[in-house]
């Protein structure tokens, strides 16, 4: 029992841990009486579901930081046998992520094994290549007890992605003394559409991943990532100029990164920024294609820390060049982490 809750808690993804969560950690059913035993053939000590992210190598993520490490999906489809709608596994995988009244979405994990000294503190995003799925039909979850039964599937009326964390680091430290890390990702999100009901949307499966794990001393105390307070890009003569307001009183600001993509096209390029401590701003220009763009700015400190900056839950846009948005910004006492 205290190995399964464990393991819950470890591998819930950024974000999503909820007040239900922590009221199925803090509860026990007793199956039977204690003092019987029963003994099943063929046990394995191997706990579920860590077979698909195997290939994870921490010392490679170190050795090409600038790259980070590419990891590929395939699903399978699952339709509810009453008609609710459908969710996707990893292929081959169980594992799913359900919060309570938000769509069914995929999740894998792995655990991450780092040296004696060290402890994992974030990973950053650098790319991927996904498949949007329109006029979807998800399953919403929905939170019952034994005394009521379920007759309608909730609704879901909201725009924007969920989960907004695809990536990110759980760990905790166990009775035993223990560190305990796992790299949880979530490569399914979900876009609503408020207009339906039941709810349909967008639904986006990852088929690539590319991230970067970062670790540090477990002498170093800061755990706080870098506060991100605005966010802009800016047409220029022959593209994006991106600029990034951020700083971090504990540890500085190691590295700026901004996602971006054409709406057209289903991958994300990245590009690191140019910071200038004094001025607290990372600028850099890019030269995509004309057309409507989306860009999601992270921030790294130099205890490994990471944060990420969305649009009120979706991806900033700007058109480039010359189109007739000529600027955006985003003004946030405090960032998600």
């Amino acid at each position: 029992m205290l190995r399964a809750k464990q393991r819950y808690f470890n591998n819930a993804v950024g974000g999503t841990f909820s007040s239900y969560d922590e009221k199925v950690l803090a509860e026990m059913t007793l199956y039977g009486l204690p003092m019987q035993v029963i003994s099943m053939s063929n046990q394995t000590p191997t706990p579920p579901g860590d077979g698909v992210l195997a290939s994870l190598n921490l010392n490679s993520m170190r050795t090409n930081a600038a790259q980070g490490q590419l990891f590929t999906f395939d699903y399978d489809a699952h339709v509810t046998p009453d008609a609710r709608g459908t969710y996707y596994t990893l292929a081959g995988e169980r594992d799913i992520l359900i919060t309570g009244g938000r769509p069914v979405q995929p999740r894998v994990s792995t655990p991450i094994d780092t040296v004696d000294d060290e402890i994992v503190h974030g990973v950053l995003w650098l790319g991927g290549s996904f498949t949007d799925w329109p006029n979807f039909d998800p399953v919403v979850s929905d939170i019952i007890s034994e005394e009521n039964s379920l007759l309608v599937e909730s609704n879901y009326p909201i725009a924007e992605f969920y989960p907004l964390q695809i990536a990110s680091i759980n760990r905790f430290l166990s009775i035993d003394g223990t560190m305990r890390q796992r790299l949880v990702f979530a490569p399914g999100q979900f876009q609503a559409d408020p207009s339906t009901t039941p709810t349909t949307g967008v639904q986006r499966l990852y088929d690539s991943l590319t991230v970067q794990i970062y670790t540090a001393p477990f002498s170093n105390t800061d755990f706080i990532a870098p506060q991100i307070w605005q966010v802009n890009a800016i047409t220029t003569a022959v593209g994006i100029q991106f600029g990034v307001r951020v700083d971090d009183e504990e540890s500085g600001i190691q590295r700026i990164v901004i996602l971006y993509r054409q709406v057209d096209e289903n991958e994300w390029s990245s590009v690191d920024l140019t910071y200038d401590n004094e001025q607290g701003w990372g600028m850099m220009e890019v030269i995509p294609t004309l057309g409507e763009i989306e860009y999601i700015a992270q921030a790294v400190d130099w205890a490994g820390n990471v944060s990420i900056a969305y649009d009120n839950g979706n991806a900033f846009k700007i058109v480039s060049p010359n189109g007739d948005i000529p600027f955006t910004y985003l003004y946030l006492p405090v960032i998600m982490k």
